[in-house]
């Protein structure tokens, strides 16, 4: 079934889907669409739409749980004015170990069946979904090279069972494979790496937040690299909006600087805390508003168990994220000065007394809570990196970048934190891109630049 279909999103927890009927009336489609759904593409089998789902939904008394990929029979909506009564079905439902949270590359329709990136404890799984007569759904597990981060394609073609697949890790640069009939992977192409990676090795822990979770991470280090108390340690999280993070060649904001810093002799470790979705609904639902301490609560937990396993010591550690890992990064740096040495906040929200005032800022009052509230603006205030600095304090001297074109997170942010940092006597880095909006460069050259800036920086405060 080809059916248009038009998404309209008033901030990131409002978004609405509307279609044509047969008038050629425009019909809102009453049924819950997820923001991940939104940016990659709502798609189905024949008459099947599918979504994911951020919240428990009841349709004609079944209650279908969140975090759950569902199917809606479209033509049977659009029948029924828009009214989704018994026209849902279960796609699948996620282990407790599980999630189908992704911001790009979750899922895809090919042929007959949707394929689906499951999560599986932060390492990537595909899984193909196919309808059967009964209108259930049958599963079947299509290998990976190993237990790194796949990529599904947006689009693919819908009459046949074969498409493309992305593939990575920390160590293993982007490979593009072929799956043939839903079954094998043919490798077609792979980047190659800048620099040589044989001789490192990435490892899963668990560390053990205050209130008794387990909170994922991973340490990449070289192979021949004991424990050892003295060790850099670079701290990648993002922590925020449901999106998970795995393990990407190239992450979010900092492009390769783990990798320079790798080749340098340091550890890399990327921290899995709450807010994210790398266990669905719940792992993020568990970081919002009220409770967003959680998601640096759960940060400083995994640092200290590095410093358990002989990893690293206070003081080591740096800590970088862009966004609202810059905001993470402004946190850190300010709450927990013994445990970070250094602190790189990139395009960040730091005041969050009036972030909802400032360009997209008010989209995100359903992630961070409002500041007016009289509930949730002393939480903000709380941990507002802006509204914490204190003359009394030392604390590591953080480097600040941000865009005057950033149109997203407004610099003023950056600046204000810079000009207060300085006028209490701290010490504190700034730099301001002319251009480049919220990714701060608009080509390699200047990625390559704003991670030389990066590498450097950290090398001077935690190698020398």
């Amino acid at each position: 079934m080809r059916q248009p279909l038009l998404v309209g999103a008033r901030s990131f927890a409002e978004v609405h889907a509307y279609t044509w009927n047969e008038a050629e009336e425009l019909l809102e489609l009453k049924i819950p669409v997820a923001l991940i759904d939104a940016f990659s593409g709502l798609t189905g089998v024949g008459t099947q739409l599918t979504l994911l789902l951020q919240n428990d939904w009841n349709v004609s008394g079944e209650t279908f749980p969140s975090g759950a990929r569902v199917a809606v029979d479209l033509a049977r909506v659009i029948r029924q004015g828009g009214q989704p009564d018994g026209a849902v079905s279960l796609v699948y439902m996620p282990k407790e170990n599980e999630s189908l949270a992704g911001l790009f590359g979750s899922f895809t329709a090919a042929g007959d069946a949707i394929y689906l990136n499951v999560i599986e404890d932060v390492k990537s799984r595909i899984r193909r979904v196919a309808p059967v007569a009964d209108g259930s759904w049958e599963v079947t597990a299509l290998p990976l090279p190993g237990d790194g981060a796949a990529s599904l394609p947006m689009f693919a073609d819908p009459y046949t069972d074969s498409f493309l697949l992305r593939y990575e890790n920390f160590l293993t640069p982007p490979a593009l494979y072929r799956v043939d009939e839903g079954q094998s992977l043919q490798l077609l192409s792979q980047e190659r790496s800048e620099i040589d990676l044989s001789g490192y090795v990435t490892e899963q822990f668990f560390a053990q937040a205050s209130d008794g979770t387990s909170v994922p991470y991973f340490i990449t280090r070289a192979i021949d690299r004991k424990p050892d108390a003295s060790a850099p340690v670079l701290m990648y999280a993002y922590g925020g909006f449901g999106i998970p993070m795995i393990q990407n060649y190239e992450l979010f904001y900092i492009g390769p600087t783990h990798r320079i810093w790798l080749e340098q002799g340091g550890v890399f470790v990327l921290a899995n805390p709450r807010g994210g979705g790398e266990y669905g609904p719940r792992w993020h639902q568990a970081a919002k508003r009220t409770t967003r301490q959680t998601v640096y609560d759960d940060i400083y937990a995994v640092a200290e168990d590095i410093i358990k396993r002989g990893f690293s010591a206070p003081g080591r550690f740096g800590f970088i994220g862009g966004s609202n890992g810059g905001l993470t990064a402004g946190v850190v740096a300010t709450q927990r000065p013994d445990l970070f040495g250094a602190a790189i906040s990139l395009v960040p929200l730091l005041d969050m007394e009036r972030y909802h005032l400032l360009l997209s800022g008010a989209s995100w009052m359903d992630e961070y809570g409002n500041p007016e509230d009289p509930v949730e603006g002393p939480a903000l205030l709380a941990y507002s990196p802006y509204h914490n600095l204190k003359p009394e304090v030392s604390y590591p001297e953080i480097f600040l970048l941000t865009s005057t074109r950033d149109d997203r997170v407004h610099p003023g942010h950056a600046r204000k934190m810079a000009h207060k940092m300085q006028d209490m006597g701290h010490e504190v880095l700034f730099y301001e891109a002319r251009e480049g909006g919220h990714a701060m460069a608009v080509d390699n050259e200047g990625r390559a630049f704003n991670a030389a800036m990066q590498a450097v920086y950290l090398m001077q405060k935690l190698m020398e």
